[in-house]
């Protein structure tokens, strides 16, 4: 609690929006690395966290602050765009999920429909024409085609988790849509915990260095490991 208030000064937010981010991408667990490639309390694919100075994926305080220098960065790009603070927050965990050039094609693509591109509802009123080829095509989508449904999903789940640690009841209704979501996060726990068993099994315990360098996978973007959207 003490590092997420610390560093959640940074970027402006209450620490339990930190905390509900950091829960949602890792259930605290500070040894998960996703199938992805992605590691640690803030699940951060390796190119993102050598960007901000993580030489030690597996201690909290390197990975929180390296979160939070990611954060404030996102929040500098959509600052201008956002219509204001509540709606930077949602802009921010969107391009935190999805990637920073989803929610920039998701913003040109509103604009061009006529939607309001300043706020979270006005994005998600038209990711639903943004999946199709043609259309990426069309509109110049830099990222190409982008249901968000996985994306709309994600900023639900982190600000109903915020509302639970703040004692409140969840703002968001369950939808369809959350359950992809769902069903994903569960299928890759279960990829973690048959790889955890298998680390620290008797016969293959391994080294908290070494730890490190579990499927370290490869240096994707976000916005290329969202192409299943």
């Amino acid at each position: 609690d003490d590092l997420l208030k610390k560093y959640s000064n940074r970027i402006g937010w209450d620490w339990r929006m930190y905390a509900a981010l950091i829960w949602s991408e890792s259930k605290f667990r500070i040894q998960v690395h996703s199938p992805r490639g992605a590691f640690g309390l803030m699940q951060m694919i390796p190119s993102t966290a050598k960007n901000h100075k993580v030489k030690d994926p597996l201690d909290p305080e390197q990975n929180i602050r390296a979160g939070a220098d990611y954060i404030h960065k996102l929040q500098n790009m959509f600052r201008s765009y956002a219509a204001n603070e509540d709606e930077l927050v949602k802009f921010t965990l969107a391009a935190y999920n999805a990637g920073e050039g989803r929610v920039q094609d998701c913003i040109k693509f509103a604009r061009a429909m006529g939607a309001s591109s300043s706020t979270w509802s006005g994005l998600c009123s038209v990711m639903p024409m943004m999946n199709s080829d043609s259309v990426a095509v069309a509109y110049g989508l830099h990222c190409g085609k982008f249901s968000g449904v996985e994306t709309r999903a994600y900023v639900r789940a982190v600000l109903n988790q915020f509302d639970k640690f703040r004692g409140v009841a969840p703002r968001f209704a369950s939808e369809p849509a959350d359950s992809v979501w769902l069903a994903a996060k569960r299928a890759e726990e279960e990829e973690l915990e048959k790889e955890e068993a298998a680390v620290f099994a008797p016969d293959s315990l391994l080294s908290p260095d070494s730890l490190g360098r579990v499927n370290p996978g490869d240096e994707k973007t976000r916005d290329e490991e969202k192409e299943h959207d």
